[in-house]
């Protein structure tokens, strides 16, 4: 099966480069980490930032109920 590409919205908000992304297992949310030292929590149904964090982030996870962030000396 082949899914639509087509781009619904742009997340605006991140100040540097996208360094990673996420989506929740509910279909929710998306996690995004950036090279502005953000995380930031997205409403998808909305389509607005929903929670921004400031760390050193390299990646982001969602499973479950929980999300996992890296970041560059240590793992929370």
């Amino acid at each position: 099966m082949r899914r639509n590409r087509e781009v619904r919205s742009v997340l605006k908000g991140h100040t540097s480069r996208v360094t990673s992304a996420a989506y929740s297992p509910n279909g929710r949310w998306i996690l995004s980490a950036s090279d502005d030292k953000s995380l930031k929590v997205w409403d998808i149904e909305h389509g607005v930032c929903y929670a921004t964090f400031y760390a050193d982030v390299t990646s982001v996870a969602a499973s479950g109920h929980r999300i996992a962030s890296e970041l560059s000396q240590e793992v929370i």
